[in-house]
């Protein structure tokens, strides 16, 4: 089956600005893509079936682009006259001359602007922006952080979004960075000492290279969101308010990250790791909004104690995904999954690839993948990552696709329709037949489960599955494991 994205629509229509297109039978569509279409008005034909008058043919003297453009920035199309010369306009007077003057620069397609104007002095501080972004993520990763890279990558992502939607006229999406919505942003940085135990910081040298080097980043995105109100703010020919709250909420995400390795260097931090047990390997990217509930308890060092008979370790696990090794050929173009790390069932593994989940209403990017591969492809979400992707995905244990919901999977190298594939997983107790016999229980028995945390919960219908392949643990996902404040280390009891 065809998977058509919006990446090869867009790289098609920039290059031809045909508006019927021809695509195999039975050929799906990405959710970005239909947006496309339906926005560029583009109609889609089965092959073989287009009108003779398919598209009216480009002008002979256009000249074609040398490769094709970028999806977020369009090569430039300059008119050409009867000579045909390049026909610029200057914004301000709306002179038509065949020269770009020096002093000038492109705004919009053939529109010209000094390099002075306010709205190019903003993309470029945008660039400058992306720059310094980049030069940190370098050296966080030197550093072994690959979980502030991570979060680095997706502050990158999302300047680029503002310049797209800056430079293509369009209007930007509603605000979501690092799993936090504009109004949780704002909560955030305003009340460092509730979500990290710390008064607002004042930077010094003494802090550590990461915290004044988000400090500085910091300094950067607001001279960037300054930039912004002087091109569309207040009294602006044109007003981007949408930009300008971007940046503003960008500013306060560094501000957020920067107190958040404050707090830890002081010892303060009450939010904890947010990575579980299980997550170091499953990492999941961001918490959910829900996660703060998660926050008072203590490290996970003050946490492990010596098990004793009749403790359950408590793992918990961020969304991932399991593949097939079809899936991994589509996504990757390769034949199997590259081990990174082992996880605590043995034979079970993260892989170094990660892949981005989507639907028409949302997506996670930067997304785990656990090997070895499987009979089946299977998507591992809670009910809150449910929500944010506008599914129905149904509690089933691992491996019952019954009801499923439907995904796109998107790698580096394809898209995989993971059809009924997407569920939330139930609460389960791996064990051995020895540690079955040990707390009187079979394969498939439902029991109860005390987890023991500051905030003590008690789950039912926990499912007991046994197989000498196993080792000892319950797991929960992101939900349940923040309803009880759960941090690594927590462990559980059988209730009958």
């Amino acid at each position: 089956m065809q998977i058509i994205t919006d990446i090869e629509l867009r790289a098609h229509w920039y290059k031809t600005r045909e508006t019927i297109v021809e695509i195999d039978k039975g050929a799906m569509l990405t959710p970005a893509a239909r947006d496309f279409v339906h926005e560029h008005k583009i109609q889609l034909v089965e092959k073989g079936s287009v009108p003779e008058a398919k598209n009216e043919p480009k002008p002979e003297n256009e000249p074609k682009p040398d490769k094709e453009p970028e999806p977020e920035m369009p090569r430039t199309r300059i008119p050409l006259d009867e000579q045909n010369h390049p026909v610029y306009m200057i914004e301000s007077t709306g002179e038509k001359v065949s020269e770009k003057p020096e002093n000038m620069t492109h705004l919009y397609g053939n529109v010209l602007v000094p390099k002075t104007d306010e709205r190019i002095a903003f993309r470029g501080q945008l660039d400058s922006l992306e720059a310094q972004v980049i030069e940190l993520e370098q050296c966080v990763l030197c550093m072994g952080r690959t979980d502030l890279c991570e979060e680095l990558k997706e502050l990158l992502a999302y300047i680029r979004k503002i310049l797209g939607a800056e430079v293509c006229c369009r209007p930007l999406e509603e605000i979501r960075i690092l799993g936090m919505d504009s109004k949780e942003i704002r909560r955030r940085s305003h009340n460092v000492k509730e979500y990290f135990g710390i008064p607002h910081p004042v930077p010094s040298g003494d802090m550590g290279k990461v915290p004044v080097e988000l400090n500085a980043l910091r300094t950067k995105v607001r001279e960037a969101e300054l930039a912004a109100a002087r091109a569309y703010g207040a009294g602006c020919s044109i007003q981007r308010n949408d930009i300008i709250e971007a940046m503003n909420r960008l500013s306060s995400c560094v501000y957020i990250l920067f107190c958040r390795e404050v707090a830890k260097l002081r010892g303060e931090n009450r939010c904890g790791n947010r990575e579980c047990a299980a997550a170091e390997c499953v990492s999941e990217k961001h918490a959910s909004p829900e996660a703060e509930a998660a926050k008072a308890a203590p490290s996970a060092k003050q946490i492990c104690r010596e098990m004793v008979p009749g403790d359950i370790m408590v793992e918990a696990s961020g969304r991932h995904v399991h593949l097939t090794p079809e899936a991994v050929k589509v996504l990757f173009g390769q034949d199997d999954l590259t081990p990174k790390s082992p996880l605590s069932q043995p034979g079970q593994y993260a892989a170094k690839e990660r892949v981005t989940i989507m639907t028409s209403k949302g997506e996670f990017e930067n997304v785990a993948v656990l090997g070895p591969v499987r009979k089946e492809v299977q998507v591992e979400l809670s009910l809150t990552d449910a929500r944010v992707l506008g599914i129905k995905a149904p509690v089933n244990l691992s491996g019952n696709l019954n009801n499923a919901a439907d995904v796109i999977l998107k790698g580096p190298n394809g898209i995989y329709n993971a059809v009924q594939s997407a569920i939330v997983s139930k609460a389960h107790i791996h064990m051995t037949p020895k540690d079955a016999q040990d707390f009187c229980v079979e394969d498939g028995d439902s029991v109860s489960l005390r987890i023991e945390t500051d905030r003590p919960v008690t789950i039912d219908d926990v499912i007991i599955r046994v197989s000498d392949k196993y080792a000892l643990a319950a797991h929960l996902d992101y939900d349940e494991a923040n309803a009880c404040g759960y941090k690594k280390g927590h462990i559980g009891h059988i209730i009958k």
